[in-house]
């Protein structure tokens, strides 16, 4: 999972696109679920159990830690410049929580980290994931109503380039609140 493959439907809906990676697998519920076949071309979003070829559906909540790590705080959990690097900071399961992760709450803090854990097992699964107190805080509830007007904003930005994008949430993470829209 990767910024690039969410995508906003109507209602504001996130869903994922481009499986090109995965491979369809049973669990031992008979479930179906999504695992990759390699790991992705995007070092910054595979979990450390990826890169050790022994991996279950937990490795998406990875991925999903270090989005939201990237919207919350306007860089990306690891401070390796180079992609080996950031592999290797992955695999030794070194996060880099600085300056913008400790100015986050402290419910926003404990969400990331249990996402963000390098054990699968005690990472947070999808489902209490949504139970966290930070989502449950801070989320609408199912069915909540979005301004209207908000709409093309979202649309030009889920269409902005990576630069762009990057800029663009750089700029409100600098907002002051008076500067924010209602």
């Amino acid at each position: 999972v990767k910024p690039q493959n969410v995508v906003l439907a109507r209602g504001l809906r996130a869903k994922l696109t481009d499986f090109g990676m995965s491979r369809l697998a049973t669990t031992s519920d008979g479930t179906m679920s999504f695992h990759p076949s390699v790991p992705p071309g995007s070092p910054h979003y595979v979990a450390p159990e990826v890169l050790r070829k022994v991996y279950t559906t937990q490795a998406d909540m990875w991925s999903t830690g270090v989005i939201a790590y990237m919207l919350l705080t306007g860089s990306p959990p690891f401070a390796a410049e180079h992609d080996s690097a950031v592999l290797e900071e992955i695999r030794m399961g070194r996060v880099h929580y600085g300056s913008r992760f400790r100015r986050l709450s402290i419910p926003a803090q404990s969400f990331l980290r249990r996402l963000l854990h390098p054990n699968p097992a005690e990472r947070l699964t999808a489902a209490k994931a949504l139970e966290h107190k930070w989502i449950q805080e801070n989320c609408p509830k199912r069915g909540a109503v979005v301004d209207a007007a908000m709409l093309p904003t979202l649309r030009s930005f889920a269409g902005s380039k990576g630069f762009q994008r990057a800029a663009l949430c750089v700029m409100a993470w600098q907002l002051s609140p008076e500067e924010q829209a209602p």
